[in-house]
């Protein structure tokens, strides 16, 4: 009965040593894997804070200049293809409202609209000084940098626009809030 039950004892053991082992190996697994979510956690939540601070830019600059979040957001998308930062459009945006509001008359009903119009004279002209002239009258000093943008006209910054959709771009107002 003692000889069977060393053996019992041995392999109880041997057994247990076994198990123990295999238990490390699991945990050494998740570890590694708790390791592995850090990683992708950390660049996850960078890119949620970059969408909400994008969000908060695009409804303080949509009521800085009366664009809706949607065509702000697919306007950045123009500027941006076109070198143009999407600071320099919202100050150009700002100057513009103002001038429509000292007076200024564009074609359009809103202010989306009257952009696209500004666009397509701006484009229509000739010369880069006459071009320049134009975009500082309809956009202030800021103006000039908004001409790559301008380049195509309307057409030109339409384009980009569906592409902004296309891609998935298109910030809606909810999601900024």
């Amino acid at each position: 009965l003692a000889l069977n039950d060393n053996k019992l004892l041995r392999g109880l053991k041997a057994a247990a040593a076994k198990l123990k082992a295999f238990g490390s190996q699991v945990m050494g697994i998740g570890s590694r894997l708790i390791a592995g979510s850090s990683v992708l956690a950390v660049p996850l939540l960078g890119a949620v804070n970059q969408f909400a601070e994008l969000g908060d830019q695009l409804e303080k600059v949509s009521t800085r200049t009366g664009i809706g979040v949607e065509a702000l957001s697919e306007l950045k998308h123009a500027a941006e293809a076109s070198d143009v930062t999407f600071e320099e459009l919202q100050t150009a945006l700002v100057g513009m409202k103002k001038a429509i509001e000292s007076g200024l008359e564009l074609p359009g009903e809103t202010v989306e609209e009257k952009f696209l119009a500004a666009a397509q004279v701006i484009s229509m002209f000739d010369n880069e000084i006459d071009r320049a002239n134009a975009a500082m009258a309809i956009f202030g000093k800021s103006g000039v940098t908004l001409l790559p943008m301008f380049e195509n006209g309307a057409e030109g910054i339409q384009a980009l626009r569906e592409e902004a959709r296309e891609f998935g771009l298109t910030v809606t107002t909810e999601q900024a809030k």
